[in-house]
């Protein structure tokens, strides 16, 4: 009887073997090549060097990556059926998925490999940065060092024009200076600060009357907005073509402007007070910021205008506040109160359900800005909450273990714009988020 049990363990390992065998036959059989050349989008011209990954999108057969040779030219062999994401990353260039047209989009095109699927010949067009330098002088033509310079990419949302924040600068001793690793598209370009002779690290030091009595100090540029103009209505954009370095020389107005004082009261509430004014669109630009000192602190050289006051709560979020200030031609002293700044609330309802088992979820805020992610956890019922989202314009999907896919989104106190909302100052935003689940082997568009 053992002779017999054996003759058939040994039979059963047998078939067991030639059947891994054969599968594993079946795979090498399946596996596909995934090969191409990566070019400058701009140019045409082979891209030598680049790092690729192949990040299957289901997570399960990892990440492969490989290096482009001197002609550009890579390969991945023997990938198994399946769709994936291939990135491309090379000094001087963002980081670009295959298939992308427009770097702000964050979106490229699946790579489907499998019996009868072309993947061998892909070209891989690398998009190139542009870049926005230029000279900064003041009216007596003297270089304006130190001065803040920031762009504003023009970008269109179901026809309409939109700005958004894309970098900024500080002028050099020479007041050159360069913003780079932009992406081709229209700009506005504007600049503030004080002259080199103002002080105003100085003058911020508060003396026990809370007043500044220097008047050099009060010496200040009126923000500059290209291509010459000291209002934003006077701006004009920028082209930049892909691979191009545009120039955006400006003059700056010096004026005298009121010195002003923000109290807050000593509690300790606040760590830090910014001030902004208002420019291009429903943008703001960052004229100072400063760490209270006894609960104030203070802005010379303000020249009259509507301006706005940010207090900053520190690591405690729910305490910051805005307040909107006039300045008129005398120093102002004020007693800041401000408003709540921002508060997110709502619920995610999955397939019209109330459905208890979406807890464990969460909501995935992208910035299309500064491309910061905040992640909100949801609750029973699909609800979630959240006071640490600073305003901005913020693209929604949703992460967890199973595929959930934005389908629309409905707002109260927030302009929506297809799956991304615009989170306003000192307003509660309440969202309903209507979602579905993701038939099997398919993908939310990436966020």
């Amino acid at each position: 009887m053992s002779g017999h049990l054996h003759c058939l363990f040994l039979r059963a390992a047998l078939v067991f073997l030639l059947s891994a065998a054969v599968l594993q036959g079946d795979l090498q059989g399946a596996a596909q090549r995934v090969a191409g050349v990566v070019v400058n989008a701009a140019t045409a011209q082979p891209v030598k060097h680049t790092r690729l990954t192949l990040i299957s999108t289901e997570g399960a057969a990892g990440e492969r990556a490989t290096l482009a040779d001197e002609a550009g030219q890579f390969a991945f062999e023997g990938v198994l059926p399946g769709k994936y994401w291939l990135v491309a990353e090379h000094r001087g260039f963002a980081r670009q998925e295959f298939g992308e047209t427009d770097l702000n989009s964050g979106r490229g095109t699946v790579v489907e490999t499998g019996p009868g699927l072309a993947t061998g010949n892909l070209v891989f067009r690398l998009i190139p940065p542009v870049a926005i330098a230029g000279r900064l002088v003041d009216d007596l033509g003297e270089a304006a060092s130190g001065v803040q310079v920031q762009a504003f990419r023009v970008y269109m949302e179901e026809g309409k024009p939109h700005l958004a924040h894309v970098g900024q600068t500080q002028s050099d001793d020479l007041g050159e200076y360069r913003i780079a690793d932009l992406t081709a598209g229209s700009y506005y370009v504007a600049a503030s600060g004080y002259p080199w002779y103002s002080d105003p690290a100085t003058a911020l030091k508060l003396p026990a009357e809370l007043t500044t009595s220097h008047e050099m100090a009060r010496r200040t540029y009126l923000t500059a907005y290209f291509p010459d103009g000291a209002d934003a209505s006077s701006a004009a954009p920028l082209r930049v073509a892909a691979g191009e370095e545009a120039r955006a020389d400006m003059m700056l107005r010096t004026v005298s402007g009121a010195d002003v004082i923000v109290k807050t009261g000593g509690d300790g509430k606040y760590a830090r007070i910014s001030l902004e004014a208002p420019g291009i669109g429903n943008t703001y630009l960052m004229l100072a910021s400063q760490e209270l000192e006894s609960g104030a602190a203070a802005f010379p050289g303000i020249p009259p205008g509507h301006y706005r006051l940010l207090a900053d709560g520190g690591s405690d979020r729910s305490h910051d506040a805005v307040e909107d200030i006039e300045v008129g031609a005398t120093n102002l002293q004020v007693e800041f109160h401000g408003h709540a700044l921002h508060s997110v609330r709502g619920k995610v309802d999955l397939n019209g359900r109330d459905e208890v088992g979406i807890s464990g979820e969460s909501l995935r805020l992208r910035n299309e800005e500064d491309g910061s992610v905040v992640t909100i956890a949801l609750l029973a019922q699909g609800a979630f909450a959240s006071d640490e989202l600073a305003p901005g314009r913020y693209r929604l999907s949703l992460n967890g273990k199973r595929g959930i896919c934005v389908d629309s989104i409905e707002a109260d106190n927030a302009q929506v714009l297809g799956d991304a909302v615009v989170i306003e100052w000192g307003v509660e935003t309440r969202l309903i988020v209507h979602a579905n689940t993701t038939p099997a082997g398919t993908h939310c568009p990436t966020n």
